[in-house]
C-alpha cells in the first residue's frame, strides 16, 4: 500500500519537499511509518513525535489511537511543527 506525506513549516524546509510517497506492508501504523521515515530520509531531529502534530486525513491521531493509529492505501500523513513563528 502507498501513503502521501505532507511535511509543513520547518519540516518541509528540511526536507526540501512538500509531498513524499511511501510504500508500507497491510496494518502498518503512525509509529511504523515515523520509523521508515527516520531511516529513508535520515533526518532524525525534525520527525521527533513530541515535537509535531500528526494528522491522518485531517485529523490530529490523539483523537484517533495515537501512533498505533492504522494506516490505509492512499492516507494522507500530515508532519506540522509544534513550534512555528507568526
Amino acid at each position: 500500500m502507498f501513503v502521501v506525506i505532507k511535511f509543513i513549516g520547518t519540516i518541509y524546509t528540511s526536507y526540501g519537499q512538500k509531498e513524499y510517497q511511501v510504500e508500507l506492508e497491510e496494518n502498518a501504523t503512525v509509529a511504523i511509518l515515523i520509523n521508515k521515515l527516520k531511516v529513508e530520509l535520515s533526518k532524525n531531529e525534525n520527525l521527533d513525535n513530541s515535537n509535531i502534530l500528526v494528522l491522518v486525513n485531517g485529523k490530529e491521531i490523539s483523537v484517533v489511537s495515537g501512533l498505533q493509529t492504522e494506516l490505509r492505501d492512499n492516507d494522507i500523513i500530515t508532519f506540522i511543527p509544534i513550534s512555528h513563528g507568526g
